[in-house]
């Protein structure tokens, strides 16, 4: 499954492969049992973890919606190991920069507070500089609401 998420999420590597994502989703889920899956969340587009191959070939050509399969996986299995951070370092470094780029002001300031959130709850020193890049993050991106008066997103604040 990790293997998969490396080819989906480029980041830190620079390459991105759907079709291997999609290929080792496929041999994951052939040779595991089915997850319990976490309540889906709003920051993961209230997206579940694939649990058949049917549910992994409905999103197979969507390279959003396996993102959110690759962010899923991480989430369930990096904590284990003890690498939220990784987690926590893709969402602020990887996941932000594409919702910017759409201009998706409201996904960054969901994805920011969540990031916050599992890095405050996190155990590893790795982490704990993250805390402060969410909330410089998040400052920034209110300077800029108020800046454009953007009245309408800063009333749904």
């Amino acid at each position: 499954m990790l293997l998969g998420c490396y080819y989906q999420i480029p980041y830190p590597f620079g390459f991105s492969s759907i079709e291997e994502a999609f290929n080792c989703f496929q041999q994951a889920l052939e040779l595991q049992p089915q997850i319990s899956n976490a309540i889906p969340c709003e920051v993961y587009e209230f997206r579940s973890e694939c649990q058949t191959l049917d549910e992994l070939m409905i999103i197979r050509n969507d390279e959003d919606a396996m993102m959110m399969q690759a962010l899923l996986v991480y989430e369930r299995l990096l904590p284990s190991r003890s690498e939220t951070h990784i987690l926590v370092s893709i969402l602020i470094e990887y996941v932000l920069k594409i919702y910017e780029q759409r201009d998706q002001i409201d996904r960054c300031i969901l994805l920011l507070v969540y990031a916050y959130n599992l890095s405050l709850s996190c155990k590893e020193n790795s982490v704990k500089h993250w805390d402060q890049i969410c909330l410089s993050r998040l400052q920034e991106i209110f300077r800029q609401l108020i800046l454009r008066d953007d009245s309408v997103l800063l009333s749904k604040m």
